[in-house]
């Protein structure tokens, strides 16, 4: 007769094994439930500016700005704009209003608004892009939009975006500004973009948001496009060149002794910064080139948040705000999100809640301009007993709290 089979069937084995499955939810449950954390997220912050050469702007408190704002009635001319680039928009296009240029000769003005729009108004004085683009800067200026000169042979205005985090180019003499995919073009993505002839997705914006794609005519100038880097001329008038001669482009109480265009030749012969592409060679010029893009982009109004310290045990983050390129600010606005922003400290003590937690904080300028915002996220998880402590040590507590998972 053969051994009696001794093996126990499977059906008790895994009887068996049952209760050890049941435990180890529980083992797991242990070891996690007393355990606090807090986690950092990707965050997105201030980028902090790399560029080697300054821009220099009237402030917009100028007496010849708030002039300017007051009598144009430019608060009202912008009123209307729902967002910060519409308003951007509509001042484009009460620049572009003011007259329709006229034919040579006409009188070169000092860079002054007030003096272009008196000369053009009382004088017949019509003048071209340059004017144009004066007009339409220190508008923006005196509102406190930070603004920038472009020139290409033709004469443009960058003006800094905080809802797009950029510069967004601006041409007033013909009311119209540039956008690829529906966002709106800085000058250093249409320079790339002349010198790679690649127009596809990009569309020539106008009034009424009238829209058409580019041509590759048009976008071919801005290989040759400049950021003129001084844009205070009511401080420290611009420079001209007239007939050869560099000269000093003040105000004058006689219009007669401006340089007549049509008879001087007259050039711009302010500071600049060209665009260099990589393997070109460098341009004969009085000017600087580069081709590194930070030099182009400098961002402003940033937020930079810096994490200082936690503390798992109480449920806090400590954070640093520190402003990069805020010429004008004023204070900081934010908070935690799902609460009513505030203005805030530069050293913020963050109580947190159990599950995902974002911070946010932005610039807000003197003038009433809120920055591009910077966002900190943490995940919290809070123990789920209370502690408590015996002779020091801590100790969980028989009181529990569910987690959140949200």
């Amino acid at each position: 007769m053969g051994k009696p089979d001794r093996r126990e069937p499977s059906v008790n084995r895994a009887g068996r094994l049952k209760p050890l499955l049941l435990l180890l939810p529980l083992a797991a449950l242990c070891v996690y439930a007393p355990v606090t954390s807090i986690q950092l997220l990707p965050m997105k912050n201030g980028r902090v500016g790399m560029t080697s050469y300054a821009m220099r702007e009237d402030p917009w408190q100028h007496p010849r700005l708030q002039q300017l704002r007051r009598r144009e009635k430019l608060d009202e001319i912008a009123a209307p704009g729902k967002t910060q680039f519409e308003k951007i928009a509509l001042l484009r296009g009460w620049a572009r209003r003011q007259w329709d240029s006229g034919p040579q000769p006409f009188y070169y003005p000092a860079w002054d608004a007030l003096e272009i729009l008196d000369l053009a108004r009382r004088r017949g004085n019509k003048a071209f892009c340059a004017q144009y683009a004066v007009l339409f800067l220190q508008a923006c200026r005196s509102l406190g939009l930070h603004a920038r000169y472009l020139d290409m042979g033709h004469f443009l205005a960058s003006v800094w975006s905080d809802e797009y985090d950029r510069w967004v180019v601006m041409d007033p003499t013909n009311d119209l500004h540039y956008e690829r995919n529906g966002e709106p073009m800085g000058d250093l993505d249409l320079i790339r973009a002349a010198w790679r002839g690649r127009r596809a997705g990009i569309d020539v914006v106008g009034p009424g948001a009238a829209r058409r794609p580019i041509s590759l005519e048009e976008l071919a100038p801005f290989r040759s496009l400049s950021v003129c880097l001084l844009n205070d001329q009511l401080t420290n008038p611009a420079v001209v060149i007239r007939n050869g001669i560099k000269r000093t482009l003040s105000l004058e109480d006689d219009f007669h002794r401006y340089p007549l265009v049509g008879k001087d030749k007259v050039g711009y012969g302010n500071y600049c910064l060209a665009w260099r592409d990589r393997g070109e060679p460098a341009r004969p010029s009085d000017n600087p080139a580069s081709s590194d893009r930070d030099d182009f982009r400098q961002a402003l109004n940033q937020t930079v948040v810096i994490f200082a310290g936690r503390s798992r045990s109480q449920g806090l983050v400590k954070l640093r705000l520190m402003t990069e390129s805020a010429p004008e600010f004023q204070t900081f606005v934010g908070g935690p999100v799902g609460e009513a922003p505030g203005e805030l400290t530069s050293h913020v003590v963050w109580s947190l809640r159990p599950g995902f937690n974002t911070f946010t904080a932005r610039v807000k300028t003197a003038a009433g301009w809120l920055g591009p915002e910077s966002r900190f996220s943490v995940y919290y998880k809070a123990s789920w007993f209370k502690e408590r402590s015996f002779l020091g040590v801590r100790l969980p507590g028989v009181s529990y709290r569910l987690p959140s998972l949200l």
